[in-house]
């Protein structure tokens, strides 16, 4: 009788102690990066940080990791970048997308558009650069992969952002607008956590539709926001932990 008493304790105990190291498991960070453009100046001192950073599980490019997708140019951000101690997901620009460059971008990346699990959570990489907006093979991919991934906290990547994030440059945001606005409503409707983007240099972060909306265009192109205003070359440090998203940007003198 006593034993039959106790085997249940000791299996509630057991359980719970699976349950706390299964959260404690799914506790991550990654670092996101946008627009170095070709400049060799700030990159490596962002990747010595986030080398430095332990709890920094992968990082994201996004867009722009070359001025005019040149052969060299990619060349020297694959150089660079190899010394980076996590893996790597890039976003294709519209500078990388010059001269033949999204071809170029698929022989090096793979596909431009394509999404990985990580710990429970769901993220995915758009093209937005062309003006006619995702086109209807992107958007068929994308409406079926957030529809099977509904239950998972989701994270989005492209280059261009789908609003005025930053409160500047209100024409530098995905084109058409109509589909910028479609995709944001699509977002809140399937409960992403947070859009990531670059394009506009310097950084900058908004909550629209209950959607974070985090701009990190600052890996070494000149700067183009205000000083007062996210102008400055930057990271960003994204923990999620306990179902809650932190950010923190990480400023790059």
């Amino acid at each position: 009788m006593s034993f039959t008493q106790n085997k249940p304790r000791r299996l509630a105990a057991g359980l719970a102690c699976s349950l706390f190291l299964q959260a404690a498991c799914f506790a991550f960070s990654f670092a996101v990066m946008g627009d170095n453009q070709g400049y060799d100046r700030i990159l490596p001192l962002i990747i010595d940080s986030v080398n430095h950073d332990k709890s920094i599980e992968f990082a994201v490019n996004c867009g722009d990791i070359t001025n005019s997708s040149s052969q060299w140019e990619y060349k020297k951000y694959l150089n660079m970048t190899a010394h980076l101690k996590v893996p790597l997901y890039n976003v294709i620009g519209n500078h990388d997308v010059l001269h033949s460059g999204r071809e170029r971008f698929k022989k090096l990346f793979g596909n431009t558009y394509y999404s990985w699990d990580h710990k429970g959570s769901h993220f995915i990489v758009l093209d937005n650069n062309r003006r006619s907006g995702l086109g209807k093979t992107q958007t068929s991919w994308l409406l079926k992969d957030l529809s099977l991934n509904e239950n998972r906290p989701k994270f989005v990547f492209m280059h261009k952002p789908l609003f005025n994030i930053a409160g500047s440059f209100p024409e530098e945001v995905m084109k058409p607008k109509s589909e910028a606005r479609s995709l944001m409503t699509l977002f809140k409707k399937h409960s992403v956590k947070a859009v990531f983007c670059g394009h506009v240099h310097g950084w900058a972060r908004q909550v629209n539709g209950g959607v974070l909306y985090i701009l990190s265009a600052g890996a070494g192109a000149p700067i183009y926001l205000p000083a007062f205003s996210g102008g400055f070359h930057n990271y960003v440090k994204i923990t999620v932990e306990g179902g809650k998203i932190m950010d923190e940007v990480i400023r790059i003198e």
